[in-house]
């Protein structure tokens, strides 16, 4: 079970959990998998990248286990015509997740259709308008500070999450149950 897992400080699997929690919470506030299907981005050959758009929102990963990507240039075809700004709403290298960068939202500036990345190796990022971004800091789950906090969010509920695993897996025809005794659950997993 992930909840136990990530009880154990040995372990990273809090990181884990936060990174899900955070990744479903920050869709469910932007909606981007109800936008058009993602499109490839023009960059650079052999990088190690996969960078795409899909509606306003680009998802930029750095596959190479090594090479860092600085100064990557993106192509955004569609923005040729403004200059505007990006923030990063999530990134894999977030120290809530188990990595060495800040929580704060970095900015990427697009002009004449060109962003300038920096994509450390074996990393990812999501970047959205920066208008659209500031919706997320209403979001109270989204801004703890750790993922001790949120474990520790998950634990103070634990009688909850015992009564939510005993229920058969019909979720339709028990949701009243689950939002009585899961409240929490679907609280973590629903945006404000």
């Amino acid at each position: 079970d992930l909840c136990e897992l990530a009880d154990e400080k040995t372990l990273r699997y809090r990181y884990m959990a936060m990174f899900s929690m955070s990744l479903v919470r920050t869709e469910r506030c932007l909606h981007w998998l109800s936008q058009p299907p993602p499109e490839l981005l023009p960059q650079a050959e052999g990088a190690g990248a996969l960078i795409f758009g899909r509606g306003q929102y680009i998802f930029a990963f750095n596959f190479h286990p090594s090479e860092s990507l600085e100064d990557f240039i993106v192509m955004i075809p569609h923005l040729a015509a403004i200059d505007c700004e990006f923030r990063s709403v999530l990134d894999t290298q977030d120290q809530r997740f188990g990595g060495s960068a800040t929580a704060s939202p970095h900015s990427f500036e697009v002009k004449s259709g060109e962003m300038r990345l920096n994509l450390p190796a074996s990393t990812a990022l999501i970047l959205a308008p920066a208008d659209g971004a500031a919706a997320l800091l209403e979001d109270t789950t989204l801004q703890l500070a750790s993922a001790d906090a949120f474990v520790d969010l998950v634990a103070n509920e634990e009688a909850a999450v015992s009564a939510v695993a005993k229920l058969p897996l019909d979720y339709e025809a028990n949701w009243p149950a689950i939002a009585t005794h899961g409240g929490w659950f679907a609280r973590l997993f629903t945006p404000p």
